[in-house]
């Protein structure tokens, strides 16, 4: 639930990752959550990334493509234009007490618009760390981690693709650019 966000006390960043990401131009935080793997971007243009999914990062290159990832949706004001293009249907849904009509919205058309979101920053991500790291190799391995039947059958309802096919178009898309995979930097925090 990152719905107290702004109760959470921010943990300081661990000083390599602070050097890593000198350069990005938005606030990196992370916070404390041991029980939720997650990483995501707010609407004033935060970044956050929980302790529980820094703690399941093996490589800095699968920890660039997240946060990466994340930049992608501030950069294409995601969050807003999510929020922006709803509100009008939402308030007049609400006026009328169509509160099943109002969830049925959010959950076909809100999360068939971010599960596109979510493919055009996953290319964002992708195009980001072969520039920085000049390969693609450990990118999904965060993605390849979670990709389990249960976790599938689960995002259906999700607003993030399917993990497994999350995955294929990830493959795909690094395939037609032509990106190499190489070993990997381990990340050892």
């Amino acid at each position: 639930d990152i719905s107290d966000i702004d109760l959470w006390d921010p943990l300081p960043l661990p000083v390599e990752l602070q050097e890593r990401y000198a350069d990005l131009a938005y606030d990196l935080q992370l916070i404390d959550m041991d029980d939720t793997e997650n990483a995501f971007a707010s609407l004033g243009g935060q970044l956050y990334i929980t302790r529980a999914f820094l703690d399941q990062i093996q490589y800095y290159e699968e920890l660039d493509f997240i946060i990466w990832h994340e930049v992608g949706h501030i950069e294409n004001r995601d969050v807003f234009k999510n929020l922006i293009s709803s509100f009008p249907l939402i308030i007049f849904l609400s006026l009328f007490w169509w509160d099943y009509g109002l969830t049925l919205f959010q959950w076909v058309i809100g999360n068939t618009h971010s599960k596109i979101n979510e493919t055009r920053v996953d290319r964002y991500a992708a195009d980001f760390v072969f520039q920085k790291n000049g390969h693609v190799g450990c990118t999904l391995d965060f993605f390849e981690k979670s990709n389990t039947i249960e976790g599938n059958l689960m995002e259906v309802f999700s607003t993030h693709p399917v993990t497994e096919l999350r995955i294929q178009r990830i493959q795909k898309y690094i395939s037609e650019q032509w990106y190499v995979e190489k070993d990997c930097t381990p990340y050892n925090l």
